[in-house]
């Protein structure tokens, strides 16, 4: 599920156990060196508390008939830019947030944070601040990975039922958007399982070669194409702008 060389074997925060991988092609080349002879292995890891906030800006409607949830999550792996995972998903988020216009639900821009690792705090804290405030999901909008350069802006939906038009209309309406198939690897997770409306918004080739770039060196900004962007963008405003 990403383009990391070797890929951890073992990557858990209920676990204390180092790890270390070694890729075969490295290997092939050391093998006649190690072959039938004793070697030392030291693995230089350690775990550590780190302190992170969860960035949550609303805006509120008079009379709310529910809230509507934008989402990207915010952080990335370790050595890399994480131009498409998942910055790509932020700035579409933040497009989003500046042409909404729509003033019959509460709207809430969340960047999730550590979604990329384990406990997902970032999503504990949103849960908890619905929770106190009361609030109803009626749809959440997730945006992972999106604007590939070649690819085209796919869009899935789950808990949608078939009188739900209001998708399909949005879809044919906007350029560069096409319709995709569910994945659950993300944000919108917890809230599709609970039973809430959800979007996602991904690369149409995510599965394809996509995700070959994505928590490595490899994803850098010339992977992304801001015309994608700007048009996942302006779905999620027609959606948000129409949803009933």
């Amino acid at each position: 599920m990403s383009g990391l060389k070797p890929f951890y074997l073992i990557e858990d925060g209920n676990f204390h156990i180092p790890v270390a991988s070694l890729d075969k092609e490295v290997f092939a080349g050391i093998a006649d060196k190690i072959y039938e002879k004793e070697v030392e292995l030291a693995i230089i890891s350690q775990n550590k508390n780190e302190t992170a906030y969860q960035l949550i800006a609303s805006k509120k409607a008079a009379e709310p008939k529910g809230t509507i949830v934008i989402c990207a999550h915010m952080d990335s792996k370790y050595n890399t830019d994480g131009a498409l995972d998942n910055a790509s998903g932020v700035v579409t988020m933040l497009y989003a947030a500046k042409e909404i216009k729509a003033d019959n639900y509460n709207i809430d821009i969340v960047p999730f944070n550590t979604e990329e690792y384990y406990d997902p705090q970032g999503e504990l804290i949103y849960l908890d601040y619905l929770k106190k405030s009361g609030e109803d999901v009626s749809l959440l909008i997730n945006i992972d990975t999106v604007a590939h350069t070649g690819s085209s802006v796919a869009v899935a939906s789950i808990n949608f039922n078939e009188n739900d038009h209001v998708l399909e209309s949005s879809i044919s309406s906007c350029p560069g958007i096409i319709s995709g198939d569910p994945w659950y690897a993300g944000d919108h997770a917890i809230f599709a399982f609970g039973g809430t409306k959800c979007v996602l918004i991904y690369a149409s080739d995510l599965f394809e070669g996509c995700l070959s770039y994505t928590h490595c060196p490899k994803d850098t900004t010339d992977l992304v194409d801001e015309n994608l962007i700007k048009n996942a963008a302006g779905f999620i405003c027609k959606l948000v702008n129409t949803f009933n």
